[in-house]
C-alpha cells in the first residue's frame, strides 16, 4: 500500500487503481484516507446501484478523483483525462490488461501505467483459472500475462505484436526501454 500512496502523493491527476478483489478496494481507500490522500474513492460490484452511480458520476465530472475498483469498473466508461491506470496485481490475460490501460490517454495526452506483480499474485490468479470452466485456455492466457511481467525487452512492443500488428523498433519509454 505504501507504493501506492507515494505515487499518489504528489499526483493530482484523475486515474484508476485496479485491485483484485473488494475488500482490497475498500482496504486500499481507508489506508490512502488515513495517510491524507483524499481524492479517491473505491468502486466494485458489491456497491447498491445508487451509490455505484454516485461514485461514477464524481469520477467522471472531476479532474482529479481517482477510483480503486475491481476489474467490475470501466466498460463503457469514457473520460478523456485519465493520466494513470495502476494495477496492484496482474490482470488475468493481456487482453483484460490492454482493456484496462486503454481508460489513460483518450484525449492523446501523455498518461502512464503502473503494474505491480508478484509470485502470489500469478498464484492465487491460477487458482482462479484451474477452477474456471475453461481451465487450459484460461491458463494459457495467464501464462502470457505472465511472460509479459516477467519480459526484458519492449513492454509495448510485446503489447502491439499480441494483437497481430507489427512494431519493429522499441518504444523507447516503457521501463524495459528507459532502464535495460
Amino acid at each position: 500500500y505504501d507504493r501506492i500512496r507515494n505515487l499518489l502523493k504528489y499526483n493530482n491527476a484523475s486515474g484508476i487503481i485496479y485491485v483484485r478483489t473488494r475488500k482490497e478496494a475498500e482496504e486500499l481507500s481507508m489506508f490512502l484516507h488515513r495517510n491524507q490522500i483524499t481524492n479517491i474513492d473505491f468502486f466494485h460490484a458489491g456497491i447498491p446501484a445508487k451509490e455505484k452511480n454516485a461514485k461514477q458520476n464524481l469520477w467522471l465530472k472531476s479532474p482529479n478523483q481517482v477510483l480503486i475498483s475491481t476489474n467490475a469498473f470501466g466498460m463503457g466508461i469514457d473520460k478523456d483525462n485519465v493520466r494513470f491506470i495502476v494495477h496492484f496485481s496482474p490482470a488475468p490475460s493481456i487482453e483484460n490488461y490492454y482493456q484496462e490501460i486503454g481508460r489513460a490517454g483518450r484525449d492523446g495526452k501523455p498518461a502512464e501505467t503502473v503494474l505491480f506483480y508478484n509470485l502470489g499474485d500469478l498464484i492465487i490468479l491460477r487458482k482462479f483459472a484451474e477452477e474456471s470452466e475453461q481451465s487450459e485456455y484460461n491458463l494459457e492466457k495467464l501464462k502470457l500475462m505472465q511472460q509479459y511481467c516477467e519480459a526484458n525487452h519492449c513492454r509495448r512492443k510485446i503489447l502491439i505484436n499480441y494483437f497481430s500488428e507489427s512494431m519493429f523498433q522499441d518504444c523507447s519509454y516503457c521501463d524495459v526501454c528507459e532502464n535495460p
